[in-house]
């Protein structure tokens, strides 16, 4: 419950906003270890969608096949040349970026033409470029998405109405965020201090 009012929301929002995707459409992502992009492909699991998930260490395949991935490849392959054989042949016509940079252009490569690639996020703190070719010939969509600034805009009912779909999917497992800790209040200092540490395995929790 901690957890419901951000990962989530964003990775469902994204899925069904800016492309109109149906059961066996193919979606691609960089970060997909991140708790949006996990969200992601249990979300995509659970509408009848596929996932092309990218990450930085082989040691997540299986992890990210677990909750429902169904293809994981490393962000230095060139996985991009490939696509059609990873897919069965479709390329995905919606791709998410929280990445920027080299990588946000190499999620382009891999879309269909007339497809779309949405940036939630900018962990590279670097830019991308994208070709006159691939706008022009490709047709390539790209647009931005801040969770927060769509629950300020959106009708009352629209956000009850995200929620209470997306609640049921946390209580019953469909929807899982890996939890690494939970702390006492009392205990905050060493709270923060986990939380800012690396290789955490999921998110640290205050219990009241």
């Amino acid at each position: 419950a901690a957890m419901i009012s951000v990962n989530p929301p964003t990775a469902w929002r994204m899925l069904e906003d800016f492309v109109e995707l149906r059961p066996g459409d193919w979606v691609v992502q960089n970060a997909a270890n991140s708790g949006v992009g996990r969200c992601a492909i249990q979300i995509a699991r659970h509408r009848g969608l596929k996932t092309l998930n990218v990450v930085r260490r082989a040691g997540l395949r299986d992890e990210l096949m677990a909750i429902g991935a169904d293809a994981v490849v490393l962000e230095d392959e060139p996985f991009f040349k490939d696509v059609a054989a990873i897919t069965g042949g479709p390329k995905p016509r919606l791709g998410l970026n929280a990445v920027g940079g080299d990588s946000a252009g190499r999620l382009l490569r891999c879309l269909a033409p007339g497809g779309t690639l949405v940036t939630y996020g900018g962990m590279s703190k670097q830019g991308f470029s994208v070709g006159a070719a691939q706008m022009i010939f490709s047709d390539l969509r790209l647009r931005g998405f801040w969770v927060s600034r769509w629950m300020k805009q959106a009708p009352r009912q629209a956000v009850r109405d995200l929620f209470e779909k997306i609640a049921p999917l946390v209580r019953d497992g469909t929807i899982r965020v890996p939890v690494d800790s939970t702390f006492p209040i009392d205990r905050a200092a060493d709270a923060i201090r986990r939380a800012g540490e690396s290789g955490r395995a999921g998110k640290v929790l205050f219990r009241f």
